[in-house]
This record gives structure tokens, C-alpha cells and sequence, in this order.
């Protein structure tokens, strides 16, 4: 459900990019999601492995967020890879936090 949010969220947004409303909401669906995730992973999944996959994973998450975020604000074209790293990291959290609820 939450990543179906964050998809329309997104979506609306990717349609017309301009920093306005539309941002602020995907902004906002997409926090909302990662907190929804966040919750689900640190209140049903237990045990060693998964703890360190899991940290494991959201070390990855912040290292790729705070590259692309510098990047962008240098005006570098490779945070884009940075993005596409970001986003791969995620999807892989989430899938492996759906797997184990």
C-alpha cells in the first residue's frame, strides 16, 4: 500500500518535473513510505542475518542519498548513477522486508 503512495506520488510529480506542490508531495509519499518500511522492518524481523542485512542495506541507502544529494548540488551529471543506486538499494530493502513480514 505504502509503495503504491509513493508510485502516485512520484508519478504525478515525474509527469511535469518543476519544484512546486507536486515535489513537495512526492517528497512527502516517499518519506512516508520509507517510515512505514523502516517501522515494519525494526518491529517483526528479528534475529542476527537479518539485522546485519538490514543495517547492511540501510548503510547503502544513506551512502548513495548523500552522494547523489552532493552531486546534485555540484551540478555533477553523475548523480543520476548516484539516484539509480539509491533506488536499487530500496527496492531491494523493501522486497526483502515484505519477504520477512
Amino acid at each position: 500500500m505504502y509503495t503504491t503512495i509513493a508510485l502516485f506520488g512520484s508519478l504525478n510529480y515525474w509527469r511535469k518535473p518543476c519544484i512546486g506542490y507536486r515535489r513537495n508531495i512526492d517528497m512527502i509519499t516517499s518519506k512516508i513510505s520509507c517510515m512505514a518500511y523502516s517501522y515494519y522492518g525494526l518491529s517483526y524481523i528479528s534475529g542476527f542475518w537479518p539485522f546485519i542485512i538490514g543495517c547492511s542495506n540501510l548503510y547503502g541507502m544513506y551512502y548513495f542519498y548523500n552522494k547523489l544529494c552532493i552531486n546534485f548540488e555540484l551540478s555533477k551529471p553523475k548523480w543520476v548513477y548516484f539516484h539509480i543506486g539509491f533506488h536499487l538499494v530500496t527496492t531491494i530493502s523493501k522486497m526483502y522486508i515484505i519477504y520477512w513480514v
